[in-house]
């Protein structure tokens, strides 16, 4: 005899219950346990299946942003090489950073899905392959910056002014 069914007994025989009204009550109180515990089963694997499609969807998700940021490496990737291609057809004797022909950025905007990790990514490797100097980097990403972006340059103080410290903010 199962202990459920030993308690029950028991519960039955101290309700004054004897015999079929014994059995009786033992089998519907047995059926309503195993009810019980088959929805408890039916809610869990409910709750654990939502749960592995919320984890599948996050993953996916995830996947997406992955994908779209290696998309634009790859364009980045391939505006950087026409840059070099166009630089080292220029004269050797206009390195100036203001002379150099650069490709055109399109500035900054999240309501166009720019993330600003991607963009900032896609202006240094510009930067890089262009060489311009330090002291212009900031100058030429205030150019490319919009809306709330812009105004985070324009909150700091003149000694905050940098590429390094807007970076940060």
């Amino acid at each position: 005899m199962s202990e459920l069914t030993a308690r029950l007994v028991k519960l039955g025989r101290d309700l004054g219950l004897e015999g079929s009204e014994l059995r009786a009550f033992v089998k519907e109180e047995r059926d309503r346990e195993e009810k019980r515990e088959a929805q408890e089963r039916q809610e869990k694997t409910e709750a654990q299946e939502k749960k592995e499609a919320q984890e599948r969807q996050e993953k996916e998700e995830e996947q997406g942003r992955k994908d779209k940021l290696e998309l634009e490496k790859l364009k980045l990737q391939a505006e950087i090489q026409n840059a070099k291609s166009l630089h080292s057809k220029k004269d050797s004797s206009t390195s100036d950073w203001r002379i150099a022909k650069i490709p055109r950025m399109n500035p900054f905007s999240e309501a166009k899905g720019d993330t600003m990790d991607a963009f900032l990514f896609r202006f240094e490797m510009l930067v890089k392959a262009h060489n311009w100097p330090e002291d212009k980097k900031l100058l030429a990403l205030s150019n490319l910056l919009t809306g709330a972006s812009l105004k985070v340059l324009q909150t700091l103080s003149v000694e905050q002014q940098t590429y390094a410290c807007l970076k940060q903010a």
